[in-house]
Parts: C-alpha cells; structure tokens; sequence
C-alpha cells in the first residue's frame, strides 16, 4: 500500500515484503448502497496482481492469514505448495478456488484464490489484552507453539464488520481464516463445498434444482386433493430443508431456495393445469348431455 500506516517497513527488500508481508483487506458480500449488509463470507489467499481485481494499492500477492497459516504448516511438515490445478494444497487438502459461479455467487472474478470461511460457532482462539503481556501474566509456554496474532478491537480503531455470527472484529476474522487452513490440514476439518460443477457450469446445481422439479410435478400428477397435496408438499419442503440443514453441518451447500421454488412452481402449475383441464372436461361432458 502507498498508504504509510499500512505500508511494510521501507527498508524491506522486495523478498520480505513477498515473504513477510501479507494484506488484511477483506472481501465483503452485499453491495455499497446498502453496506449494513456486507458481511465477510469469503477468505482471500492469494492473487496475481497482473489479472485480477486486486486490493487498491497493494502490492504483495498473499494475505495476512494465508502468510501466518503458511509459515505454520510449514513448520509443521505440511507446506502449501500450487498444485496442478493451479490451487493451494497442504497433504491430501486441497484449497479450492472459487469459480466465478458457485451456488448463490454469480459474479466473483475467478482470477485470485479465494474460498468461503467456514467459521466456528465459537472463538477460534485465545485473547489476551496488551496489559496481561506487559505485566508478565502471560508465560512462555502459553504462545509456544501456537499461531500468535496481534491485532485491536477497541471501538475507536472501528474495525468491526458483519459476519454470518454478527459483528466481529477485524482481527478475530483474521483469526478464523488462518485456524480454518490449520484445521482443515491438520485436524481433517471439511472446507465449504458445493455439488460437482466443471468450471463455471453449475451442471449438478441446475441437475438437483431440477430434480426437485420433477419431485413437484411427480407429486401433484399423482395427488388430486388440494388438500393432500398442500400437506405432501409441506412434507417435502421439510425434507428438503433437513437435507440441506443436515449437509450444512457437514460444510455442504445446497441451492434450498432455488430448489423449494422449483419444486413449489412445478407442483402449483402441474395441479393447475390437470385442474383446468378437469373443469374443461366438465363442461364438454355436460353440453355433448
């Protein structure tokens, strides 16, 4: 960054700053005329300054988590290395890119590597306050062998953003991207992921929304109460919400609105139709009497 108060050190070599230097912007969802709902859902790893949309003035290519979480893995036998389908890998972990299409996202670059955040219900770690260090409460053994981050979240430095857990400070999400890489490589910890995709084409979305389709069509072809069918649907919108709710724990993301809607559409139209042509059936059957 030109910016001096976020700029690294002068003397840096170019080396440093690629080694030692890592950017903390964040990548927020939503849009700018309605910024109360820009939540950070997404981790940015890396990105090639030359193609894609890069933070404004800044010119190292890794961020502050992935710098943190690389030197640990490293240290720990498992260094991130590109693998052939040009993203991060750690082991038999593979971090993903997101495409520029991807479940409920539509319009991401795909040029720099990014993935979702699969955040923790709680904290991803332990706080200790700048006073508890310098009056030597904290002992060696406590940092030892752990990812140490220094950051604020004193309100005047307002560095607070929403997230799918409400307000959090900067640094804390800094803290749940870099434990997220850890967890994922070392504890087996499962990254968000989505159906099978090829590239942009979102073949298995557009493979289980029609699915759920066919389900409502099916359903209201073999149903001819509108009251029975009202409950069947019912019951299979719950079925569907569970499913997804069920594989959401498992970090899986299902497209739920686009399925119910398809579902919802196809029973209503597929009763109106057999109900129109029910009436119109009728009517001939009574006039040819």
């Amino acid at each position: 960054s030109t910016d001096k108060n976020f700029a690294p050190p002068p003397e840096f070599s170019e080396t440093q700053r690629l080694e030692q230097v890592g950017f903390s912007d964040l990548l927020l969802d939503g849009t700018a005329a309605d910024a109360n709902q820009n939540r950070v859902r997404r981790q940015l790893l890396s990105y090639d300054p030359r193609v894609a949309n890069a933070p404004p003035d800044c010119s190292t290519p890794y961020s502050l988590s992935f710098q943190t979480a690389f030197r640990f893995l490293y240290e720990a036998g498992q260094p991130l290395e590109v693998n052939a389908e040009n993203n991060w890998q750690a082991g038999n972990v593979a971090f993903r890119r997101l495409p520029s299409h991807f479940v409920g996202y539509q319009n991401l670059d795909g040029l720099s590597s990014q993935v979702l955040i699969n955040y923790r219900s709680g904290q991803p770690g332990q706080r200790v306050t700048l006073s508890q260090v310098l009056n030597g409460e904290i002992s060696r053994n406590f940092v030892a062998d752990r990812l140490v981050l220094v950051g604020t979240t004193a309100p005047i430095a307002r560095d607070t953003h929403l997230t799918p857990y409400g307000e959090m400070p900067g640094i804390w999400i800094h803290a749940h991207m870099a434990s997220q890489m850890l967890s994922a490589v070392l504890d087996q910890r499962p990254l968000i992921w989505g159906l099978p995709q090829t590239g942009a084409v979102q073949w298995g979305d557009a493979f289980w929304v029609g699915l759920w389709a066919a389900a409502g069509a099916g359903l209201a072809w073999s149903v001819r109460s509108v009251k029975w069918l009202l409950l069947a649907m019912g019951l299979m919108l719950v079925i569907l919400y569970q499913m997804s709710w069920l594989l959401m724990i498992q970090a899986g993301w299902l497209p739920l609105v686009p399925s119910a809607l398809s579902f919802g559409g196809a029973s209503v139209s597929v009763c109106g139709i057999t109900k129109f042509k029910s009436t119109k059936f009728k009517k001939i059957k009574s006039s040819g009497e």
